[in-house]
C-alpha cells in the first residue's frame, strides 16, 4: 500500500511539476525576437559622408553586404583620408580608389539613404 501510495504521489508531484516546466518552456520558445533589430549601431551623418568622399559627384558606386559598404570613387584626390576613420568606428579598408567600410548591422540602411540621395 505505501508503495502505491508512493508511487500516485511521485506521478502527481512530477508529473505536475514536468508539465509546469514544459509550460514555462513552451511560453518562452513562443516568444522568440521575431522582429529584425536594424541600426544596433548609429549611422553615420549622411552630409559628412559625402564631404568626406569628395561630394556626390565624385561616388561612382556604393554596394553592400551585411555589415560593409563598398564605396568606388572618381577622383582620390577629392577624399579627406584623415576623417574616414570617423565614420566608421570599427574601421575601413582602401585599395585604389575603391573603400569599404565596417559599419555592422546599419550598413544596408546606410547604403540605401546614399543611393536614395545619389539619385537627387
Amino acid at each position: 500500500m505505501k508503495k502505491i501510495i508512493f508511487w500516485i504521489l511521485n506521478l502527481l508531484t512530477f508529473g505536475y511539476f514536468k508539465k509546469k516546466v514544459e509550460k514555462k518552456i513552451n511560453e518562452i520558445n513562443n516568444k522568440k525576437n521575431l522582429t529584425l533589430t536594424l541600426d544596433t549601431i548609429e549611422k553615420p551623418n549622411l552630409e559628412q559622408f559625402f564631404l568626406i568622399f569628395g561630394g556626390k559627384n565624385n561616388i561612382v558606386h556604393v554596394s553592400t553586404t551585411i555589415s560593409t559598404i563598398s564605396i568606388t570613387i572618381k577622383n582620390i584626390l577629392l577624399v579627406d583620408l584623415k576623417k574616414i576613420g570617423s565614420l566608421s568606428k570599427k574601421g575601413f579598408s582602401q585599395n585604389g580608389n575603391n573603400f569599404i567600410l565596417l559599419l555592422g548591422d546599419c550598413s544596408q540602411t546606410f547604403a540605401s539613404d546614399i543611393k536614395k540621395e545619389l539619385k537627387n
